[in-house]
């Protein structure tokens, strides 16, 4: 069942393949640094599967175990290429800058967690127009927890003053579930990312949606079309 929306004071979402398309940008930087250390090349779609758990689990995963000894400096040149060239392609899905606005007049928080480096979140978000819609930002750092700790959403949670019930986690991937479920928060799972929507059902939301237009909507109909 999806969550009371009289309860939800608070949205939290993902960025890359929530509220962001950044696959190519992300794509293209991994092949460009595997390329400089001799690596071949990976397909769009395999390196878009990796993407949601953090840079350092998406090379890892890219090198696998056959050149999983040589992390530590491709990873560091990727971290060194990817902050230089964040975000040449990158855009927002239809309706995210619309349904922002319109949530954040209804008076609900908005905030964004994502496992992308912080030191690149910020300045894409500024640039996409998403750090003006939200109140805060929370990127991946080595010094904080990160999806799919728990801790990673309770922190903005009690940052906000509320509870994780009254919190709804907005995501994609297999990360966004589990942080939510750990947290003890209800997932809103959108199709257009990582997972399909047949992936996403199986993992038990508390809602699904397929246009960025549907929360509102849904928002709206739950509160009995008062907005």
């Amino acid at each position: 069942m999806p969550p009371p929306a009289a309860d939800l004071k608070l949205l939290v979402y993902d960025l890359d393949g929530t509220l962001v398309d950044a696959f190519e940008d992300i794509w293209r930087a991994v092949n460009v640094v595997l390329g400089r250390f001799g690596l071949a090349e990976l397909p769009f779609e395999t390196v878009k599967s990796f993407v949601g758990e953090g840079a350092a689990t998406l090379i890892r995963r890219c090198l696998g175990q056959e050149h999983g000894g040589r992390f530590e400096e491709i990873y560091g040149a990727f971290r060194t290429y990817y902050t230089e060239n964040p975000s040449r392609r990158a855009r927002l899905y239809p309706g995210v800058a619309r349904t922002l606005d319109q949530l954040r007049e209804r008076g609900l928080r908005q905030a964004i967690l994502t496992n992308k480096p912080h030191e690149i979140t910020l300045p894409l978000c500024r640039r996409l127009g998403l750090a003006e819609r939200v109140e805060g930002i929370w990127g991946e750092r080595s010094d904080a927890p990160h999806k799919p700790d728990p801790e990673a959403l309770l922190q903005i949670v009690r940052h906000f003053g509320l509870e994780a019930a009254q919190c709804a986690m907005v995501g994609d991937g297999q990360a966004d579930h589990q942080v939510a479920r750990a947290a003890g928060a209800p997932m809103i799972a959108v199709t257009w990312g990582v997972l399909s929507a047949a992936q996403a059902r199986g993992l038990r939301p508390a809602l699904v949606i397929d246009q960025m237009e549907e929360l509102a909507a849904w928002l709206d109909h739950a509160a009995g079309g008062t907005h």
